[in-house]
């Protein structure tokens, strides 16, 4: 194993174990001591990113929950109104299905930038890895 020093204090770096950084620094006042550093750095980098996305989860008469993993078309939502009632809809090609009245401007809005929110989210994580 080649002698690896830490790229911000010069200390010497061990590797880690299963499920830690694969380098970790020997100086316990860097911030790569800690075998979670990755994860932390890159939560850091997220935050203004999952932010964004909490607030813009909201509109005015309800909320909309955006489907991460099960996607249809560009983007899946569960659009939740104050009065109860739930719609599920998706984004295809600039168009939001099911096309109805309840789905307003406002909401379309919010439907188009959270899409572009999630893929500044994948972008990140994929240049974080």
């Amino acid at each position: 194993m080649e002698n690896l020093h830490c790229d911000i204090c010069g200390a010497s770096m061990r590797e880690g174990d299963y499920g830690e950084a694969r380098w970790i620094c020997s100086n316990d006042h860097c911030e790569k001591y800690d075998p979670n550093w990755p994860i932390k750095r890159l939560n850091q980098k997220l935050k203004p990113i999952n932010d964004e996305i909490d607030e813009m989860s909201f509109f005015s008469s309800g909320s909309i929950e955006m489907y991460m993993v099960r996607w249809v078309g560009d983007g899946s939502f569960n659009v939740k109104f104050n009065d109860g009632k739930e719609l599920e809809c998706h984004v295809k090609d600039e168009l939001v299905y099911p096309d109805l009245p309840e789905i307003t401007a406002e909401i379309k809005s919010k439907l188009f930038h959270l899409i572009k929110l999630r893929e500044k989210l994948s972008q990140e994580i994929k240049q974080g890895s």
